[in-house]
């Protein structure tokens, strides 16, 4: 198995005048700390307006920056909002293949099309139609990475015949992912031959296994939207670890449960109103899941085996219900919450040397 790190760039109030700017500094001296120990993935979202929760409104940028300070890391650009009026597609284009021949062919193309009325609302998405946007969007983008002279006409988009320069290095393009939480989301990137990114929350890892299995089912027979099909899985967990236990679980935990109650007042949409069109799997019980968050506090999500966090044998518990359900990469938030730099960076360490080993045999690069 394979272990990524995950960033939406999480900055709390009360903001000083440096803490962002500052923050996201350390985002890049942290990935550098990963890839010295062992981690294989960085990947970065893409959010828009999403105040404390996620200030990485432009990852593409920070990814050229952290092409530079890496030599193995996989970059993976997870995801890009393809709709159309969030980002054009032959922009995302040419940022892909810039950032693909910057990191010398390391790049990972994820795809979505966000759950936030905020982020929807704010750019003139109809919610009922975010699905074919992201799919019109994501059909354009390969196009446009793979052929030269493409001309492509939709509902959404058009674009006379157009040649995309530079060129990517990865032929016939990086690998392309779908991000979602839903068995349909798993039927969807299966039969499109798009690896799947289960960014859920607080899921426990057994929650996967039927999302899983409908996978690694329907791959086998997939009609590619791209130009190969990219069979992997991977699943999330909000995770720290620390060499006390106790005290780790109680900073990691405390994260996370800030980190889950405020994704979830982004994604709900009102009470009184029935979810959007493909968005029912996503948002049902949205409003009962934060009545539940908030009483059950922290301990609850360490009970659920929905985060990660305390010493490396604790977290070595989780990782094996990872590996058990069939994923092929486990993707970690480690920055979720106003968690200090320090405990970060000690994280990496922590995780790096005594947990990666057991799952990775060649943990190439971990320190000692």
């Amino acid at each position: 198995m394979k272990f990524g790190l995950f960033y939406e760039i999480c900055v709390p109030k009360p903001w000083t005048p440096e803490k962002e700017a500052t923050i996201v500094r350390n985002v890049v001296e942290q990935v550098r700390h990963a890839e010295a120990h062992g981690f294989d993935y960085i990947w970065l979202t893409e959010h828009h307006f999403l105040q404390e929760f996620a200030h990485c409104s432009a990852p593409e940028v920070l990814l050229g920056a952290l092409s530079q300070v890496t030599t193995r890391m996989r970059l993976g650009h997870g995801v890009v909002l393809t709709p159309p009026k969030y980002n054009h597609p032959a922009r995302v284009a040419e940022r892909i293949a810039m950032l693909d021949i910057l990191s010398n062919g390391r790049v990972e193309l994820g795809t979505g099309r966000s759950v936030s009325p905020t982020e929807l609302e704010g750019f003139e998405i109809n919610a009922e139609e975010s699905r074919d946007m992201w799919l019109e969007g994501t059909q354009a983008v390969v196009k446009l990475l793979t052929q030269e002279e493409v001309g492509f006409k939709g509902k959404y988009v058009n674009i006379p015949p157009r040649t995309v320069v530079p060129r990517c290095i990865q032929k016939p393009h990086p690998p392309m992912w779908l991000a979602g939480t839903s068995p349909d989301s798993a039927r969807r990137a299966a039969e499109a031959g798009l690896g799947i990114l289960f960014f859920a929350s607080g899921v426990a890892p057994e929650q996967l296994d039927d999302k899983v299995n409908l996978y690694r089912k329907l791959v086998k027979n997939a009609t590619p939207v791209a130009g190969f099909v990219n069979n992997q899985l991977a699943g999330f967990t909000t995770g720290l670890c620390g060499e006390d236990d106790a005290e780790t679980k109680k900073i990691g935990s405390e994260a996370a449960h800030w980190y889950a109650l405020r994704g979830m007042r982004y994604t709900r949409w009102p009470k009184d109103q029935p979810p959007p069109r493909t968005y029912e799997y996503t948002l049902q019980g949205m409003w009962e899941g934060e009545k539940h968050l908030l009483a059950g506090g922290p301990q609850s999500l360490i009970d659920s085996g929905g985060i990660m966090v305390g010493d490396p044998a604790s977290c070595t518990k989780i990782v094996q219900r990872f590996q058990d359900v069939g994923v092929d990469q486990l993707i970690i938030h480690m920055q979720a919450g106003g968690i200090p730099h320090k405990k970060i960076m000690d994280s990496i360490r922590i995780f790096g040397k005594n947990v990666i080993p057991k799952f990775q045999k060649t943990a190439a690069g971990a320190k000692k």
